[in-house]
């Protein structure tokens, strides 16, 4: 895979960064075999931050669509992240949101991300984009929890809508994906991931959705009581 997968913004941060976190111990599955999508839980923005920083693999991050745009992303951060979320003062909002909306835009730029338009017919792009990552060799990274919010370790609802992506990549491939349960625990600072789970052959699409959806769900949990986290 390309070394500079990754733009220098991104690198740079993540150097940075590493120097003053703590480390965590990565144990990454080795039983895939083919496309691999990770699927984790979000800990109210905990695991993508841990992932990015300590993932030795490269991964495309499916990050949503605002946080690419600079004026998008200002929006979303006077008009919710820092308001509602946060509960700050517009005023104060609008002076933090101005220079971050443009390091963050950038940022997921640099890191590769892929733009995903949740509700909006755009999502195709998304689907189109992931495909041309799996079949490249690129492994995806998603989390899919409803409340991403949710900072406690017992992973909640999920969405399954991203799943379809097995449908568009089996359509154009005839290869299914390696959907790969990821797990970061706060208690023994690890990265942890659980077995391959994949869609079967002649079994309907909508059936296996279900299937799939909950093992990655369970698995996700166990994951967390094997580290003692719940």
């Amino acid at each position: 895979m390309n070394k500079h997968f990754y733009g220098q913004l991104f690198r740079i941060v993540r150097f940075l960064t590493r120097r003053v976190y703590p480390k965590y111990t990565i144990q990454l599955s080795d039983s895939r075999t083919g496309p691999t999508v990770y699927v984790s839980h979000h800990q109210n923005f905990f695991g993508p931050f841990i992932a990015y920083l300590w993932l030795p693999i490269p991964v495309r991050v499916w990050v949503l669509h605002v946080f690419f745009d600079k004026t998008s992303c200002y929006q979303q951060f006077v008009n919710y992240t820092f308001t509602v979320r946060l509960k700050m003062e517009k005023k104060l909002a609008s002076l933090l949101a101005f220079p971050l909306s443009a390091l963050i835009s950038k940022f997921f730029q640099s890191a590769n991300a892929i733009p995903v338009f949740r509700g909006t017919k755009k999502i195709i792009d998304t689907f189109r984009d992931s495909v041309q990552a799996l079949k490249r060799g690129e492994p995806i990274l998603i989390f899919p929890d409803i409340e991403y919010t949710n900072s406690s370790s017992a992973m909640q609802g999920m969405y399954e809508g991203f799943l379809y992506l097995e449908r568009y990549f089996h359509s154009e491939t005839g290869q299914h994906i390696d959907f790969i349960p990821l797990y970061i625990s706060k208690k023994t600072h690890t990265v942890i991931t659980g077995e391959p789970i994949s869609f079967r052959d002649g079994e309907q699409f909508k059936s296996e959705l279900k299937i799939v959806s909950q093992k990655l769900h369970d698995s996700i949990n166990q994951l967390a009581q094997k580290c003692g986290d719940i």
